[in-house]
């Protein structure tokens, strides 16, 4: 006979119980971003970045400083809704940083433009809200997992860095995805596990350079009971 594999009736109970707030409380922080979003003006990073990633989709060209001031993969993926916009090529090609983004933001009569790139970052702020529920059910079940996410959905700091096209959510959220993956490395060395230890790991130090000063003090190992 062969065992049943199934989850039990109360842990298949449980689980569906825990999705409802789990679903509310992110639903409510995407509301409070999502509509922040429109309400706050472009700050000076911000028009100081908007343009660079799609230039450098576009010329394949290292050549314009602000294209090097941070990791070529979030400086692209801010910039992925300016690949549906038409525009003359001196707009994209203005060298003054400052410049090109008060350019870009002009070809709209509103924000559009800016508010599209800055929704770029809300899809970390979820992952980083789903990973913080999932390492804490893990460590002090389901009642910590909700405890912890509603901490983190209503957090003054992450409501106020989601709507912004900044780097500091992005790499918070792949920052505490590479060590919860390693931490899961550590319990079950899974070639799985590797795997996607060493994606989270790679899209961390492709978004912000800082991310350099987190491998010799989160990302290597030590003389710690490993978890499952």
């Amino acid at each position: 006979m062969e065992p049943d594999l199934s989850p039990s009736k109360p842990a298949a109970a449980s689980s569906r119980k825990i999705r409802l707030p789990v679903l509310i409380l992110l639903l409510a922080f995407v509301i409070l971003c999502v509509t922040s979003v429109g309400r706050k003006s472009a700050t000076y990073d911000e028009t100081h970045y908007l343009g660079a990633g799609r230039y450098l989709l576009t010329t394949h060209r290292w050549d314009l400083p602000d294209s090097l001031l941070h990791p070529v993969f979030w400086t692209v993926w801010h910039d992925l809704p300016l690949l549906t916009v038409s525009a003359p090529g001196r707009v994209w090609d203005e060298r003054a940083d400052i410049l090109r983004g008060q350019n870009i933001l002009a070809l709209r009569t509103d924000d559009s433009l800016l508010n599209a790139c800055r929704l770029m970052s809300l899809p970390f702020a979820v992952g980083l809200g789903l990973i913080i529920f999932a390492w804490s059910c893990k460590l002090y079940g389901d009642t910590g997992g909700i405890l912890s996410l509603l901490f983190f959905c209503f957090c003054p700091n992450f409501l106020a860095h989601a709507p912004l096209m900044t780097p500091d959510l992005t790499l918070s959220c792949l920052a505490v995805a590479t060590v919860w993956r390693l931490w899961r490395l550590t319990g079950q060395p899974t070639r799985l596990n590797l795997l996607w230890a060493g994606i989270a790991l790679g899209l961390m130090l492709l978004t912000k350079y800082t991310a350099l000063l987190l491998v010799p003090n989160g990302c290597l190992p030590r003389n710690e009971p490993a978890h499952a």
